[in-house]
Formats: structure tokens, C-alpha cells, sequence
């Protein structure tokens, strides 16, 4: 998010973001341990 670098601090929003997209859009849907990577590439579809 910062082009200037040198803040870690402003990618933990982005980092936070996704973490939270997995967990919800992913993880309680489906079984993660059954899931193979182009089923996941398919639903971002």
C-alpha cells in the first residue's frame, strides 16, 4: 500500500484483508483439506 516502503505497518491492512477472505469465503465452505488449487482459482471466477 505504501509506495514510499520502508512501513511495514501498512501492508497489515492488506495482509488482514485477505486473511479474513480466506477464512470466511474459503475455509468454512468448504473443506480445505479436500480442496485442490483450480477448484479455488474457479470460484474466484
Amino acid at each position: 500500500m505504501n509506495s514510499a516502503g520502508g512501513r511495514c505497518h501498512d501492508n497489515a491492512r492488506c495482509e488482514s484483508m485477505w486473511a479474513r477472505l480466506k477464512e470466511e469465503l474459503i475455509y468454512n465452505r468448504y473443506n480445505a483439506s479436500k480442496t485442490t488449487v483450480e477448484h479455488i482459482k474457479t470460484m474466484a471466477l
